[in-house]
């Protein structure tokens, strides 16, 4: 097709300089010459029009072709673009979908030993206050119990020192009253010892004169009579003494029964010795007022006593003066019955006195043995109470260690599963918002990525079809130019 248009061009160049030729030629023109000449001018106008007619055409033939390798240049670089596209989306969707799953299981792993550690943090300070409340508790518990139990030992103590200050006072009163008769019974004794020795000596000056009439007579009777009285007497001593050493040993067996009863229920705690004081106190106070009290009564009965037996010597010296004088005017019978008389008051009071010193003996002996034994007795109760005592402190003490312990493990165990319940959620939780910020950071990281891949495309695709357009210029510019 340029071939015919390039000899069509060599023709039109050729007819134009010929018919130049000629018109320049001719200097003298004829009429038919200028018909021919404006033949000429007419056909070279229409050449002229039909050249740009044609020019016309390829111009839009050219331009129509340009506008088909534009639309095919743009519809390959749309499909390249679409191809490029999609390999980059799909690499960079890999890459970032890499990324963000490394960058999620770090988190997750940093989070993960962040939680953990927090957890065994508070975990720890949770055991610890535990640790704490059970140890405050504990210690709370074994105030009250140990209050509790001396708020009971203290009544209990103060009942059996009630109990034991009113059987005190009891067995004081029936002591001193014992004491108090006794005494009154040796005063009786000593001044009707004392008014006999008068009345005897009073009598012995009136027996003297009579008696040295008779003592031939009367000493082997005397004699004999000393003898039998003395063996008589020492029998009716012996068996007094048998009696009374055995009622002694039955009351001493009954004293030591009471006091060893008495001594155990008093030991059983370390209070005991101020009760203990408080009633050596009170006692003492007691003794001393019967004491005083019974110096007073002594002095009183001694009074009463002295003017009585005093009355009574009176009277019995008048009669006794009587029947001496109607005694020594009787019969020898009746000097030996009194002799005899006198002789056994006489032994009976030797040997009173004897049994006396030997009952005081064997008394304090006995005394003593029994303070010896009820002191190894009280103790050997006391170590044993102790020991008792001591069994069941430490029996309750770990009674209430187990106790505790269960409770608190099981406390333990309620506060570890609604902790480890409470971790578990927060950690769901946190996983899914977790989740959600990476879904969302995964949307917003496409988003970002697409838009500036579109804007990145829309200007290489702009700045392409700005190359395009500029080579298709300079192309049209050059084939302008070389047509022309």
């Amino acid at each position: 097709m340029a071939e015919p248009r390039s000899t069509v061009g060599g023709n039109d160049r050729h007819s134009l300089s010929a018919l130049r030729g000629q018109f320049t030629r001719a200097h003298s023109t004829s009429a038919e010459q200028e018909g021919h000449v404006s033949a000429r001018y007419r056909e070279e106008e229409r050449l002229r029009s039909d050249v740009r007619r044609e020019r016309r055409i390829r111009h839009q033939e050219l331009r129509e072709r340009v506008i088909a390798q534009q639309s095919n240049l743009a519809l390959r670089y749309e499909n390249e673009r679409e191809r490029t596209l999609q390999q980059v989306e799909r690499e960079m969707r890999e890459a970032m979908e890499t990324e963000l799953a490394e960058e999620g299981r770090e988190a997750i792993a940093r989070e993960e030993s962040r939680l953990r550690d927090e957890h065994l943090m508070r975990l720890e300070r949770e055991m610890a206050v535990l640790r704490q409340r059970y140890e405050v508790e504990t210690d709370r518990r074994m105030e009250e119990e140990k209050g509790r139990i001396e708020h009971d030992l203290r009544q209990q103590l103060e009942q059996d020192h009630e109990h034991r200050l009113d059987v005190a006072k009891q067995r004081l009163q029936l002591e001193q009253n014992q004491r108090l008769h006794r005494r009154i019974r040796v005063l009786e004794e000593e001044i009707a010892q004392e008014m006999e020795s008068r009345y005897e000596a009073l009598e012995s000056l009136e027996i003297d004169r009579l008696k040295d009439e008779q003592d031939a007579a009367l000493a082997e009777r005397e004699e004999q009579l000393r003898h039998g009285i003395r063996t008589r007497l020492e029998q009716q001593v012996r068996q007094r003494l048998h009696h009374r050493e055995a009622a002694l040993r039955a009351e001493y067996a009954r004293r030591s029964q009471r006091l060893e009863a008495d001594l155990g229920a008093e030991i059983q705690q370390e209070l005991e010795v101020r009760l203990r004081q408080d009633t050596e106190d009170l006692e003492q106070h007691m003794r001393e007022d019967v004491e005083l009290a019974i110096a007073r009564r002594r002095d009183e009965l001694r009074h009463e006593v002295e003017q009585q037996l005093e009355q009574r010597f009176a009277e019995r010296l008048s009669d006794r003066k009587a029947r001496l004088r109607e005694r020594f005017d009787l019969s020898y019978g009746k000097a030996i019955d009194e002799v005899e008389h006198a002789l056994s008051s006489q032994v009976e009071a030797e040997l009173e006195a004897s049994t006396n010193e030997d009952f005081e003996r064997y008394r304090e002996a006995r005394e003593s043995e029994i303070q010896n034994r009820l002191a190894r007795f009280r103790y050997e109760r006391e170590a044993q109470l102790r020991e008792e005592l001591e069994a069941k402190h430490a029996d309750k003490r770990e009674e209430w260690t187990e106790r505790l312990e269960l409770e608190f493990q099981s406390r333990e165990a309620a506060a570890r599963k609604a902790i480890m319940s409470e971790v578990d959620a927060s950690l769901r939780n946190e996983r899914l918002a977790w989740d959600t910020d990476l879904d969302l950071m995964k949307e917003e990281t496409v988003l970002e990525l697409e838009l500036d891949m579109e804007d990145r495309l829309n200007a290489f695709r702009e700045r392409k079809m700005d190359e395009v357009a500029t080579q298709l210029e300079r192309q049209l510019d050059k084939r302008e130019e070389i047509m022309r």
